[in-house]
């Protein structure tokens, strides 16, 4: 579960790069199945407020794992986990105070190297060891269904 999570706050803090903005919270949440049967439906919400305002994947990815304690507990199939951003500004927007930390620009230069190679070479193509390797627990892409409703490609024609 920590490993999807950490997952999701990844593609956030690119999302959020890409965007040109940053966040103030951060909201994790997981849940077990609804339908499940002869089970208890268990759900769980935990929030973190930065410092600072923040689309650095490390501090993303930190938070999570510190709202784990209050997510997770023992003995649930869990079956959906994500996070959702909070307090979104601009990035040239952001207010700061005579107690704001400096910019940390070694950071804000890996992040971008990170997001321009896996532009380049496709994602997941350098990633955190917190993402997880194999990721079990990833959706499986072959049992998708087709997505007539939103590609006119894939309509069926009759004749």
């Amino acid at each position: 579960m920590q490993e999807s999570l950490c997952w999701n706050a990844a593609r956030t803090g690119e999302n959020l790069r890409s965007a040109g903005q940053v966040a103030s919270n951060i909201t994790a949440m997981v849940r077990t199945s609804p339908v499940a049967k002869h089970a208890s439906h268990y759900r769980a919400t935990a929030t973190h407020t930065f410092n600072t305002l923040t689309n650095n994947t490390c501090m993303l990815q930190q938070a999570v794992r510190e709202l784990m304690p209050e997510l997770y507990q023992p003995g649930h199939q869990y079956a959906k986990a994500g996070v959702l951003l909070l307090g979104l500004l601009p990035e040239d927007a952001v207010p700061y105070t005579l107690f704001t930390p400096t910019k940390d620009i070694s950071s804000d230069t890996l992040q971008s190297s990170l997001d321009a190679v896996n532009k380049r070479y496709g994602e997941g193509t350098l990633r955190y060891e917190a993402n997880g390797l194999l990721r079990p627990w990833m959706a499986h892409r072959n049992c998708m269904s087709p997505a007539y409703t939103t590609d006119w490609q894939s309509f069926m024609t009759v004749s």
